[in-house]
């Protein structure tokens, strides 16, 4: 953006440069055959659509389900060094027959 005028000013020279030389033609028949192509693609392209998101969609939620599991899982299971005790055991609340 330092030489915008600059850049600016050749782009225009070479337009007014372009303006001046003729159009080259077109090959007899070009149009036709444009069109002819546009018309035989008339077939709905949603199924390449589709066939090439849906990989990706598939890897997403593969991640997304294996980040998940290991987060929860890294929660639940939390390794120690001692041995667990119960905080309230149960058999001292029980009265025994």
């Amino acid at each position: 953006m330092k030489n915008f005028d600059q850049r600016w000013l050749t782009a225009a020279k070479e337009a007014r440069r372009a303006a001046s030389e003729p159009v080259p033609h077109l090959p007899l028949g070009f149009a036709a055959r444009v069109l002819a192509r546009s018309r035989d693609l008339q077939e709905p392209a949603w199924p390449e659509l589709v066939a090439a998101l849906s990989l990706r969609a598939l890897i997403v939620t593969t991640v997304l389900c294996l980040v998940s599991g290991g987060y929860a899982f890294s929660q639940w299971y939390q390794p120690r060094l001692e041995v667990p005790e119960l905080e309230n055991p149960l058999t001292t609340d029980l009265t025994w027959p």
